[in-house]
């Protein structure tokens, strides 16, 4: 119907109807231009999040071709888009082959939609230097398809630096450790000993091909190899020897480098010609790539020279690694100090051993002379009392010279198995005195006790009285009896000397302590005054003295 066939209210309605509708057009062009704006501001959102994460983010496609990359690539890596964009990443250099081959099977694994976990991967920057970073993929997918990868990598190179530092740290602590340990090896009491044990635990430790140690010939005049650790490939270099015009080069420093390249020696002005030549011959001779020198002692006193080769690559010698070395030197300085310490206190002792045995091999003659001279005189003696006061003093001597004989053969000079003495004591006590072992019953119950000098002196003599009063006294006309002895320790300080006879007895009015008899007199006088000791006396069934004392003074 057109406009002029119809009424008037139609035309109004139509015209309410077309007002409504632009009015609603216009609000949906409004909302479609804060929707746009929303979306701008979106994007430029996540463009700001895009290039401004700490983290380098790659978009791929479904081929594998890297379609966007955010600054933090661009700024770390060092490339440019150019570079990077529109390839696939499977062929870029900047990816190493390793970590191509883990890329691909991670970018193979998310194309047939399985899970992927984070992982560590090196890469090349536009500098060549390494990089270490951790990636993260997301696969993108539209209606269910696989349509390419937001990988996330983030440099975790300095942490991961520092991880191995810390770990490389503790590996030479270890072998620091090791290597005070060897020193610390009772065994090892050769300087020779010493070095090989040291090269057989560093040279496999740092991992170098060869370890080896050459003491300075004065001779010759050179440093000839003479102890070494290798690898089998490396070989022995065992005779090599560096002449003593050219090492002392070396000496005055901690060590020296000397690096496969010869050239590169021009820039360390401390090489002389001469090392240069012998650096030449030496490293294309035995195929060296790397060689670390370490002198040992000083040019006045040259005592040798440690090198440490590495001939599968050029090698960087740490700053840890060069103090472990230099470490070596100064154990092996320590330790041969040490050394020639102990032997010299060793022959020193060797030397006062064989004097004290000397000395109481001499006392043993003197106090045997003395009995000898005593034994003599008494052969003009008609007195028998005065013959019995001779014989008495020289069985007296004879106790005092048996120990020292005991000690002059004994291995410790400074105590005496004072067991064996008391036996030996009182069998010739009973050759003295003529006792009938068919009518004296001898037993003795001595354990295993050993006394100083000091000690065992006094205490001899406390024996040799108390038997010879049991052999002159308990058993009057050759009456048959009983002796006993016993000597053994009481607690760790305390030894006890039991004597005994089943004899005649002592008086009832005896008091041993006020007896002026010559041989009680010394017991009490030894027993208290010298050994510090406590006299007991039984007489049930006979006479036992026991005495305590201390068995040092």
């Amino acid at each position: 119907m057109k406009d002029k066939d119809k009424t008037k209210e139609e035309l109004i309605d139509e015209l309410v109807t077309s007002r409504r509708r632009i009015a609603e057009l216009k609000n949906s062009i409004n909302e479609l231009d804060r929707i746009k704006e929303s979306l701008q501001k979106n994007k430029e959102e996540l463009e700001a999040i895009f290039n401004g994460a700490n983290s380098g983010i790659a978009v791929l496609d479904k081929t594998g071709k890297i379609i966007r990359i955010n600054r933090r690539i661009k700024e770390v890596g060092g490339y440019s888009e150019k570079e990077i964009i529109g390839k696939r990443f499977s062929l870029l250099k900047m990816f190493p082959p390793r970590s191509i081959t883990k890329m691909l099977s991670v970018y193979y694994k998310m194309r047939k939609g399985q899970d992927v976990s984070p992982y560590e991967m090196e890469l090349y920057t536009g500098k060549g230097e390494k990089m270490i970073v951790e990636v993260r993929n997301s696969p993108l997918r539209k209606k269910g398809g696989f349509e390419g990868v937001i990988a996330i990598l983030t440099d975790i190179t300095k942490q991961r630096l520092a991880e191995a530092e810390v770990l490389k740290q503790s590996k030479y602590n270890e072998l620091r450790a090791e290597i005070w340990k060897k020193s610390a090896d009772p065994s090892l009491t050769e300087e020779k000993d010493l070095i090989q044990a040291l090269l057989n635990t560093v040279g496999p430790f740092i991992d170098v091909s060869r370890a080896a140690y050459l003491p300075f010939n004065p001779e010759k005049k050179a440093f000839i190899t003479e102890l070494q650790w290798y690898k089998k490939e490396a070989g022995s270099s065992l005779g090599e020897d560096i002449s003593l015009d050219i090492a002392k080069n070396f000496f005055g420093r901690k060590y020296v480098e000397i690096p496969k390249n010869i050239d590169k020696i021009k820039k360390t002005p401390i090489l002389s010609k001469i090392i240069k030549l012998y650096a030449s011959a030496k490293l294309k001779r035995h195929k060296i790539k790397s060689y670390l020198v370490v002198p040992y002692g000083d040019i006045d006193k040259p005592k040798g020279i440690f090198t440490f080769s590495e001939c599968k690559k050029e090698r960087e010698w740490t700053e840890l690694e060069k103090r472990i070395l230099s470490e070596v030197v100064n154990i092996v300085s320590m330790k041969t100090e040490q050394i020639k310490a102990e032997q010299l206190i060793k022959t020193s002792l060797k030397e006062k051993e064989v004097l004290l045995r000397e000395i109481h091999h001499r006392v043993k003659n003197n106090l045997q002379v003395i009995s000898s001279l005593l034994n003599l005189q008494a052969q003009y003696l008609k007195n028998k009392q005065d013959l019995a006061m001779f014989n008495e003093s020289k069985d007296r001597v004879r106790s005092m010279a048996l120990i020292h004989e005991k000690l002059y053969q004994s291995q410790n000079l400074a105590r005496i198995d004072f067991a064996g003495y008391i036996r030996d004591l009182i069998y010739r006590l009973f050759r003295s005195y003529e006792a009938d072992p068919g009518k004296i019953d001898l037993k003795m119950n001595v354990k295993d006790v050993s006394l100083g000098v000091d000690v065992a002196v006094p205490c001899g003599l406390i024996v040799n009285e108390l038997i010879s009063n049991c052999l002159k006294h308990a058993f009057p006309d050759g009456k048959k009896g009983k002796i006993r002895v016993g000597f053994q320790s009481v607690n760790k300080n305390e030894v006890e000397l039991k004597v005994s006879d089943n004899g005649v007895g002592l008086p009832d009015d005896f008091d041993f302590r006020e007896s002026k008899s010559l041989g009680m007199h010394l017991v009490n006088i030894l027993a208290e005054d010298q050994l510090g000791g406590m006299i007991e006396l039984n007489r049930t069934g006979g006479t036992e003295f026991k005495i305590k004392f201390k068995r040092t003074r």
